[in-house]
């Protein structure tokens, strides 16, 4: 890394802070389980984002098999992350529902959500960049230190700062990549998901980044993304943060978005608002994320797969009922 950075005809340093931020539902986390006096299974009721990887944490604490346990997860309103994460107290009402062998209910009232609930971002990152005249990157080396909080909810911890990692150059080729994180424990809220899982601190960084290198250069930003981008080789492309990418062409992406924009009709615009004393902005970004169910998660052990069914009514419709 440090060869590139000196090889590269420009170099600068950038530090970008991502201030934390808190995820407020108007529905507060609650649980509810109860025990099948015949069957001896549990039954849990909870205002939670992952049922499932729910049902697999309470199966394990409880000491019954995943079969025994089911978790059910009704109308909730917004989550936004902060109820993708499993609480101590979420556990605590299934242990003593099967101990107490009756129904057992927690509610998280507007003063345990605001003191104690998960938080998120909280990085900086500490960036050199080198690049050439026309904007590509050589070299691109980030120290993260993000504040982990107390991280005893599950999924809290490090894992969101493993996916900005993962997610540093997202559709760009840069040449020479390094990263380095640091972690903090300290006495504030655990970190975790909300809008987000640790992708926007990594898009917002490089997006900024690109930004800059624009400016010093004098070049247009449109046309340094487009420097940066994945080639159109055959796919999947493996990132330098290790993510599969399967994606098409992003430069031609890239040239639909400005023209169905009408980039350079804007551009003029922006130039004439500031000959009269109006700053009009204009951003640019991209943003590569994993979308749909597969059997691997962004935390290592738990898979992204949703309950499926289909039904055949007897006129022959057929109804299929999918996660959202």
């Amino acid at each position: 890394m440090e060869a590139a950075l000196a090889a590269a005809p420009h170099v600068r340093a950038e530090r970008i802070e991502h201030h934390r931020i808190h995820a407020l539902p108007l529905e507060g986390h609650g649980t509810q389980a109860s025990i099948d006096r015949e069957t001896g299974g549990l039954l849990v009721i909870a205002s939670q984002q992952q049922p499932h990887q729910l049902r697999t944490v309470i199966a394990e604490v409880v000491g019954l098999s995943e079969a025994e346990v089911r978790v059910i997860s009704p109308d909730m309103g917004g989550g936004f992350g902060n109820k993708q994460h499993f609480t101590r107290e979420q556990c605590l009402v299934a242990m003593a529902a099967k101990m107490l062998g009756r129904p057992v209910r927690w509610s998280e009232d507007r003063t345990e959500g605001l003191t104690a609930s998960m938080h998120s971002r909280d990085q900086v990152h500490d960036i050199d960049v080198g690049y050439d005249s026309t904007g590509k990157v050589l070299a691109y080396r980030v120290r993260i230190t993000t504040n982990l909080g107390n991280p005893v909810l599950y999924f809290s911890g490090v894992a969101p700062s493993l996916v900005t990692v993962g997610s540093l150059t997202g559709g760009y080729d840069f040449g020479a990549v390094a990263w380095e994180l640091r972690a903090v424990a300290t006495t504030t809220c655990p970190l975790g998901a909300y809008r987000g899982f640790g992708q926007p601190q990594a898009h917002v960084s490089t997006e900024r980044v690109l930004d800059a290198i624009a400016a010093d250069l004098d070049l247009d930003p449109a046309d340094v993304r487009r420097n940066n981008l994945i080639p159109d080789t055959p796919r999947p492309w493996i990132s330098a943060g290790g993510s599969r990418l399967d994606v098409g062409s992003l430069g031609a992406h890239l040239d639909q978005l400005l023209d169905e924009f009408d980039y350079a009709g804007w551009r003029t615009n922006q130039a004439d608002a500031r000959d009269n004393g109006r700053l009009v902005g204009i951003g640019l970004s991209t943003l590569v994320q994993g979308t749909a169910p597969s059997q691997y998660g962004v935390a290592g052990r738990f898979g992204s797969w949703e309950t499926a069914s289909v039904s055949v009514l007897p006129d022959g419709r057929v109804t299929v009922t999918v996660g959202t």
